[in-house]
């Protein structure tokens, strides 16, 4: 008897579920275990160990081949089995930049993001694409380094075909102080969320992705998450979680979650020297070294 051992990400499913009975006995037989990051294994269980991620995940376990003589239903769910798994990546951004600040490498800043959403991807799963949703930091004369360096990265990321950024923007606001009257002026960015929410809404629609794995710890997107689980049964949402960023609704509402530590980060860098899609040389700025 052959036995092989398939990873699939898919649907919650109760702890022990026997699929057998879609499939002709005894020449198949299925057993799927399924475990969240919430829950520690019964005693006696076997859990892989891709599963300490934080995946929610099912280990399918093969018990004999199929003859070509079997229904069409057989057949049919072995398709389903063998079928990649469609991922699309949602960044958000800012909220990634700021976490890799904050843990004092800023080496790490110069990353690629397509490596980074690869390294995130599980055995049977394809990456379809990347969305990555920033906005552009404004020339305020304070900090024109910063300006250029963020430039530079962008120009870096729309080098790959298969990640989009989408872009918001910074909008002013003035500040007063109730005691002395004095003024400043500070900026936040707008339409970033919501263009994050359009973007896992309409793919979802449009049935563009399996699983969608979101790089976030903004729990101002948990309403987003939630709706798509909601009106896609069939789909998963994973929230990948920057360095220092977390939300617990977020992760709640979310299918299941994984940290980005600094090995991701390390692992997951821009070469030195690049060049743009236009052919621009593009070079690892000497702050980010």
């Amino acid at each position: 008897m052959s036995k092989r051992v398939l990873n699939h990400a898919g649907p919650r499913f109760s702890d022990e579920l026997w699929l057998a009975g879609r499939l002709p006995r005894p020449r198949m037989a299925l057993r799927c275990w399924w475990t969240k990051n919430t829950r520690s294994p019964a005693r006696g269980e076997q859990v892989p160990s891709d599963l300490s991620l934080g995946w929610s995940s099912i280990m399918i376990t093969e018990e004999t081949d199929m003859s070509t003589d079997e229904s069409h239903g057989s057949q049919n769910l072995a398709s389903e089995i063998h079928r990649m798994e469609r991922v699309m990546v949602y960044v958000d951004g800012m909220n990634l930049y700021h976490g890799v600040r904050s843990t004092g490498m800023p080496r790490f800043l110069w990353l690629d993001v397509r490596a980074l959403s690869l390294g995130l991807l599980r055995p049977g799963q394809s990456l379809n694409g990347v969305k990555y949703y920033t906005s552009r930091f404004l020339n305020d004369g304070e900090d024109i380094g910063m300006v250029l360096r963020q430039s530079n990265h962008l120009d870096a990321l729309n080098s790959f075909d298969d990640l989009e950024t989408i872009e918001g923007m910074f909008q002013g606001k003035t500040g007063v102080c109730r005691e002395c009257g004095n003024e400043w002026q500070s900026y936040e960015e707008k339409m970033t969320d919501v263009n994050i929410a359009i973007g896992l809404l309409a793919d979802a629609e449009d049935d563009l992705y399996d699983v969608a794995i979101l790089i976030s710890g903004d729990g101002d997107l948990t309403g987003p998450v939630r709706t798509v689980l909601s009106r896609h049964p069939g789909k998963l949402v994973v929230v990948a979680l920057p360095p220092n960023r977390r939300s617990a609704s977020l992760q709640r509402a979310a299918s299941a979650h994984v940290d980005i530590g600094r090995s991701r980060l390390r692992s997951s860098q821009l070469p030195d020297r690049l060049h743009s899609a236009d052919g621009y040389p593009l070079r690892r700025p000497p702050e980010w070294s």
